[in-house]
């Protein structure tokens, strides 16, 4: 399979507006003496921006620090990471807002929120809310149920009350298919900021 061309097709007559434009740092020169992490971010936009980054390193010591942690003894966060997390949070806050949005109530009006599974777990509540990854329900509200799956599973074969509260359940349960809700494509790019929900 062939790689799209970079090349713009001369037959496809080019947007006013839209042409392409030479990177706002193009032909910028930076020295980078940096070894730490605010400054190998800094550069790395700059890199983006279109500047040429000649980076510098002291040969008596062999490079920068970064190169001397063991393998193990740091944690990494790339650009993929924060990326990858920015999506996984959207498609969570846009969620909660269009279901709250198709309830006709506020966060502060939700009686409950139960977080499941071993990720949720570990979930940091104020701060999970500070990112928005969770709506601002009142922090009291928020229960952690661990592996709800597994034991419930367990419990559901020795318990016909359970099976009949949980056959009611799902009679109740709505599909929601978020991608064909009004706004979806915007709220979910609000969702990619790392800020709080709108109430």
């Amino acid at each position: 399979m062939s790689q799209p061309s970079s090349v713009p097709d001369p037959a496809v007559p080019p947007v006013p507006g839209l042409e392409p434009r030479p990177a706002p740092l193009a032909g910028v020169r930076i020295l980078d003496v940096e070894q730490y992490g605010a400054g190998s971010f800094g550069t790395m936009y700059l890199a983006d921006l279109g500047a040429d980054i000649i980076k510098i390193e002291g040969p008596a010591t062999g490079g920068d620090a970064s190169r001397y942690i063991p393998p193990g003894q740091c944690i990494s966060f790339s650009r993929s990471d924060a990326s990858l997390l920015a999506q996984a949070k959207a498609a969570n806050a846009c969620g909660q807002r269009i279901l709250l949005r198709r309830l006709g109530v506020s966060a502060e009006q939700v009686d409950r929120v139960y977080l499941a599974g071993g990720f949720a777990n570990a979930i940091n509540v104020p701060n999970a809310i500070a990112i928005g990854l969770l709506a601002p329900v009142p922090i009291e509200r928020v229960e952690r149920v661990g592996n709800a799956a597994l034991r419930d599973a367990a419990a559901l074969p020795l318990s016909t009350s359970r099976r009949d509260a949980l056959d009611a359940l799902v009679r109740r349960i709505e599909h929601v298919e978020l991608e064909t809700e009004l706004h979806f494509f915007e709220l979910f790019v609000d969702g990619c900021r790392f800020v709080p929900l709108a109430a």
